[in-house]
């Protein structure tokens, strides 16, 4: 777990360098650190709940870490917000794409939700996706941006 950490603490701070360098809450290294530490301990948590015992397809790897990460790059987060709500609706969008639409029922959609609320609440997130809409624009490279209703 802890190479994990490391791997994933350094991706994350490369990737927030490279598309959110302005940002006041994510540019702080503790802030990055505290977001890969919930995002290994939700894919810890999700691994042994969800096993390939249960259903084949429920094979998580690392790199389903890697993909949640990469898919922050598809988008423009507001370098003027000064809060963390943009990028959390991000991470938890992501991440229902990816592990969520592995499950198979209701259940699991809610556990895997509830589990994810509970590693991002250190941020004081409490998801809102139904308020979200995320829009491609052609002229920001096909990079999208976050609109709220």
């Amino acid at each position: 777990e802890q190479s994990l950490q490391h791997i994933y603490s350094s991706f994350l701070k490369a990737t927030f360098k490279g598309n959110f360098s302005s940002h006041p809450i994510w540019t702080n290294p503790s802030n990055q650190t505290m977001l890969a530490e919930a995002m290994i301990q939700h894919y810890k948590k999700l691994t042994k709940k969800f096993t390939v015992d249960q259903q084949a397809h429920y094979l998580f790897t690392p790199r389903d870490i890697t993909s949640w990460i990469l898919g922050l790059l598809k988008y423009e987060i507001d370098p003027e917000a000064n809060d963390a709500r943009e990028l959390l609706d991000v991470m938890f969008y992501e991440a229902r794409g990816i592990f969520r639409d592995r499950l198979v029922n209701p259940q699991s959609y809610s556990s895997l939700e509830t589990g994810m609320c509970r590693y991002l609440e250190k941020f004081g997130y409490e998801p809102e996706l139904d308020l979200v809409a995320f829009s491609s624009a052609a002229d920001r490279g096909n990079r999208k941006r976050i609109l709220k209703r």
